[in-house]
């Protein structure tokens, strides 16, 4: 049947002109459920040396696992590769050694890359350990022949939090007959049950060869079933374990020198400034289950910088978290999750960027100069987080945000400060039991925002007050093949009524819009309240067939932009997905997924605000290039959002493509590139393409560069509105659109050169040019409609003067509404260096250097030549740091 399919979808497919190889061999045992292997921990009291040579008598004595199973390219065959693995342990670490036999030592792939980095094209083990037996979730620790290391956290549900940093040993050594990997890791880095007797953990051992794209697991999961921890291994005979005492200080101090592009006269802010700042990170074991996080004057200088993006819509962008503190453990915090391969989304509830944000009230432009803070001084966070024996895992968090002030200053050296973000506190606290080894999950969270607002001005804006409090549950079925999920939550804000006026008129809510019926809008209101919920089916794997369900909305008061992050309101949406796969090569393919998709959203008066129908296939061709492509065709529907507070309009029917596409990572270089088109019966025309291309010229260098670029005509970009009596067909109001070609090229360069595994350097830089001409003014004419009043300078309604245009309704008597000159030409570039050396096991020294530079000419028209050159011609600011921390721990 499947090959039928292929036919169908792919006409020009002969199958008999596919051979099949040894690597597609069938092997009636692939699909066979095995029994999960164990294997023995022998407690040594003999000291062992990381050395990466297991020559030791305790390794000699150590029971061994071998016996690992193909996960790819042949599922259920034994390796072509033997492995061996030996477990110890003592009364201070738990010590994993594996031989890697290689029968071609010389080819081995022993690639460098800086801790945490996804390395594709290398030979490596990968050591997985549930500590609690839970088989919901545990600890990844990765080591490379050349030494390279990973650790992580495996998340509850998939993924994984890469940044959770552990202080562990490890030690790898190719020799004659493959490779030797060696490890320590302390059991204070880890927690787990600390009981009286013996105990299991699981275990899984991955390895990877990379010149034969083979990888092999200790414990086999067959590709029609779920895998994760539900099927790792068993680790037996660890007995009496420690209470390991967790303690660890990490003091920093960091000299900052900043070299700005400064207004002559400033008297705020000179064009060199130095800072020296310090700090520490205290973390405490509660136990071996919970751990106490805390914070004081925190320093994020060596993160990545945020790429340049243009916004062309009236929704606040989304930027992730990339900060340490608050990036460790953040899986704890979410709330939500759904199994689903299609799905609109809902809010964020705790999304930790907001805690530390830039100040929310802008003064610039009411004063001659002024200098305002660039982000909220964090005065102290805390945290808590942990497991039980039980399978409770919980999460607090605490987090003081102190009041910030800008300075201006006017004509005659007339000086003042004025409140621009008040004092506030940040609380979230989660929960979630495991149930039935795992197979359900019950969770609660609940937020906290509190602001001390004595500034009139601050009072009038922000909130005061903002609570959530929701509860959800994730209930799987026959080993995690279906899957049931829910959640349920409400939020409420409080403030003056100039301040839930505000949110009432956000974008994010509109209740000011003339013909909404759902909600009503009072100014006078001092709070606002809502809901939010999700329901989901999946059948989440399976020998041929995949397919999911979700049911989503969120209610018009709901707002959890205090501590999370929403971009709309007022909607409910179904999303379906059905697939047809096959891990069986299939003519040209090696593994290949087919089927339908579907979306249907509905304001909450009943207006159909989205809909689509689709066809999606991805795979993996018999070279190892793998694609995706998306199908999909929008019927006319209504958009509510699109007048930015006005009434609903139109919204025309369109068709879209999606491809992209990705090579054999095998190889020296890596490609990626892909295509995303869009066209609306109205003129819509949007195109992007991007190409990817990654090369690593030596085992430590690793460069890639990523241009993409964007050529696209929007037929109603909205610009601005008015009242105007004369637009009987919008409620006495004009809404006033143009007709936007935009252009945007981008080039994200990065550089990772590893010199040895404590030593790295990485680049990044990103220069961008946007370019927006507006080639024509119109109206909406009637509500509900796609119908428009066109303004041209021939028929009076379209005027230029000195400040820009202005349009006007054509009906006598009709106002004027000013549009100024829309036309705009935006150049950015960012760049970021950080050279980090970890000198002793958890102590690093960070040297960074940060660039931002930036420029509007509103010129109109796409010019490369002109744009390209003007971005280095931008005057720069130049940022340099050198951090230090030490790592006190035992």
């Amino acid at each position: 049947m499947l090959k039928l399919i292929a036919l169908l979808c792919l006409p020009g497919v002969v199958l008999a002109q596919a051979p099949r190889g040894p690597d597609s061999a069938a092997a009636p045992e692939r699909s066979t459920v095995p029994a999960l292997p164990r294997i023995s921990a022998v407690r040594m009291t003999d000291e062992i040396r990381i050395d990466g040579r297991l020559d030791e008598a305790a390794w000699a004595g150590a029971p061994v696992a071998t016996g690992f199973t193909q996960i790819d390219p042949n599922f259920g065959q034994p390796a072509t590769e033997q492995t061996e693995v030996r477990v110890l342990y003592d009364d201070e670490a738990i010590y994993l050694g594996a031989r890697m036999f290689d029968s071609d030592p010389s080819k081995i792939r022993a690639r460098l890359g800086r801790r945490d980095e996804s390395l594709s094209n290398a030979d490596l083990i990968e050591f997985y350990l549930d500590s609690y037996h839970n088989r919901v979730d545990g600890y990844l620790f990765r080591v490379t022949p050349a030494g390279a290391v990973r650790d992580a956290v495996v998340l509850a549900g998939g993924g994984q939090d890469n940044s959770w940093d552990a202080v562990w040993e490890s030690s790898a050594r190719v020799d004659s007959l493959g490779w030797v990997a060696e490890l320590r890791i302390p059991f204070s880095q880890l927690r787990y049950s600390a009981l009286e007797g013996v105990q299991s953990w699981g275990l899984q051992v991955a390895r990877i060869v990379a010149r034969k794209n083979e990888g092999s697991h200790f414990a086999y999961t067959p590709p029609h079933m779920a895998g994760g921890p539900q099927r790792w291994g068993t680790l037996e005979g660890l007995r009496d374990l420690p209470r390991a005492r967790h303690i660890e200080l990490l003091p920093y101090v960091t000299s900052r020198s900043e070299h700005l592009h400064v207004a002559a006269g400033d008297p705020f802010r000179g064009r060199s400034e130095f800072h020296v700042k310090g700090g520490a990170d205290l973390r405490v074991g509660l136990g071996s289950s919970m751990m106490l996080s805390a914070t004081v004057n925190p320093d994020f200088g060596q993160v990545e910088v945020d790429p340049a993006r243009v916004n062309l819509s009236a929704n606040e962008l989304f930027f992730p978290e990339r900060r340490p503190f608050f990036v460790e453990g953040a899986d704890l915090f979410r709330y939500g999750r759904i199994r689903s391969f299609n799905n609109r989304g809902v809010p964020t509830i705790f999304h930790s960027r907001r805690i530390g944000r830039a100040p929310q009230r802008n003064i610039e432009g009411d004063h001659a100069y002024t200098h305002t803070p660039e982000e909220a001084t964090i005065a102290s966070a805390v945290k808590l987080t942990g497991r039980t024996r039980g399978g409770l895992a919980m999460g607090v968090l605490n987090a003081l945000t102190l009041r910030e002030t800008a300075r201006w200053a006017d004509e005659g050296d007339v000086r003042g400060d004025e409140a621009v973000e008040p004092l506030t506190n940040y609380f979230a606290a989660r929960a979630r039991q495991d149930l039935a080894g795992g197979n359900t999950q019950v969770g609660v969270i609940a937020t906290a925002v509190n602001r001390d607002l004595p500034d009139a001005a601050l009072d009038e804006m922000l909130r005061r007050d903002a609570y959530f409090i929701g509860a959800d549950v994730n209930q799987s079925f026959n080993e995690r093949m279906y899957s049931l999920d829910a959640s349920l939550g409400y939020s409420t804000v409080r403030g003056t009524a100039a301040a839930i006026d505000r949110t009432q008129r956000s974008s994010v809510h509109y209740f000011q819009r003339p013909d909404l019926g759902a909600a009503e809008y009072d100014p006078a209101r001092t709070s606002l309240g809502g809901y939010t919920w999700q329901l989901a089916a999946a059948k989440n794997s399976g020998r041929h067939t995949i397919a999911s369900v979700a049911w989503q909305g969120v209610s018009p008061g709901f707002e959890s932009n205090d501590i999370g992050f929403q971009s709309s309101s007022a909607f409910h949406a179904i999303s379906t997905v059905f697939a047809l796969k096959s891990d069986d090569p299939i003519a040209i393919f090696r593994d290949v997924t087919v089927g339908p998709f579907s979306g249907h959203g509905w304001n909450f008066d009943g207006d159909l605000t989205d809909v689509y129908y689709g066809m999606h296939i991805d795979g993996r061709f018999r070279n190892l290039w793998g694609f995706n492509l998306n199908v999909i065709a929008r019927p006319e529907a209504y958009d509510d959002r699109a007048t930015r507070g006005g009434p609903v309009m139109g919204r025309p029917s369109g068709k879209g493509l999606e491809l992209s596409v990705r090579s054999d990572q095998r190889r020296i270089y890596f490609l990626e590139g892909g295509y995303e088109g869009n066209a609306m019966d109205i003129g819509d025309r949007i195109h992007s393409m991007w190409l990817g291309v990654t090369v690593r010229p030596s085992s430590a260098l690793r460069v890639s560069v990523f241009p993409s670029y964007e050529r696209s005509n929007y037929a109603t970009q909205y610009l601005d509105q008015a009242p105007d009596t004369t637009a009987n067909g919008t409620y006495d109001r004009r809404y006033v659109f143009g007709e936007l070609a935009y252009n945007q090229l981008s080039l994200d360069t990065r550089v990772d050169w590893t010199f040895s595994p404590r030593l790295s350097l990485q680049m990044f830089v990103q220069p961008l040019v946007a370019d927006g001409e507006y080639r024509a003014f119109r109206s909406l004419a009637r509500a509900r409609t796609l119908e428009f009043v066109t303004h041209t300078a021939s028929d009076g309604t379209l005027t230029e003067g000195p400040d820009g245009y202005a349009v006007r309704g054509p009906a006598a008597g009709a106002p004027s509404i000013d549009i100024g000159r829309p036309d705009f030409s935006s150049r950015a570039l960012v760049g970021n260096a950080v050279v980090r050396w970890e000198y002793r096991p958890g102590s690093a020294l960070f040297f960074v250097w940060q660039q931002r530079r930036a420029g509007d000419d509103g010129i109109a028209g796409f010019s490369l030549r002109r744009d390209v050159t003007n971005t280095f011609r931008d005057a720069p600011e130049n940022v340099f740091a050198v951090k230090a921390t030490y790592w006190v721990g035992k």
